[in-house]
């Protein structure tokens, strides 16, 4: 009976074996988007933000800019170059660049970037995956 027991520990030691494995998987992981590739293995801090040259070369950060803010500051400038980026720690990816001259224009810029932001956030969260191609 003893010998009965023994061997059935032993198979369910075996048997148990493979339960309690863990993966790691340690592939680089990387975003291509136009004709650069970012190696984003390494990053801890994901953030974006919209900006504008102004004629004068000044810089104006855009983010919580709302439709009444953002015609006004156009009437003032005139035609501005306005930039969505996105941060990755040290790495700077500008996303899109244009001169929007309407609200909807601009709006579709930030949502624009919002999905992209969005898409390396899944990215970053999918273990198998190493590779993300940006639209």
């Amino acid at each position: 009976m003893k010998k009965t027991w023994s061997v059935v520990l032993v198979l369910a030691v075996i048997g148990m074996a493979g339960y309690g494995s863990t993966k790691a998987y340690s592939a680089d992981k990387t975003v291509i988007y136009k004709a650069s590739m970012y190696n984003i293995s390494n990053v801890t801090h994901f953030t974006s933000k919209v900006e504008a040259k102004t004629a004068d070369g000044e810089t104006v950060d855009l983010t919580n800019y709302d439709k009444t803010r953002f015609e006004t500051f156009v009437g003032e400038q005139g035609t501005v170059m306005v930039q969505t980026v996105i941060l990755m720690d040290d790495q700077t990816m500008v996303y899109q660049s244009a001169t929007p001259k309407k609200y909807s224009e601009f709006d579709k810029m930030r949502k624009n970037l919002g999905s992209a932001m969005d898409q390396i956030a899944k990215f970053m969260k999918h273990k198998k995956k190493t590779q993300l191609k940006l639209k």
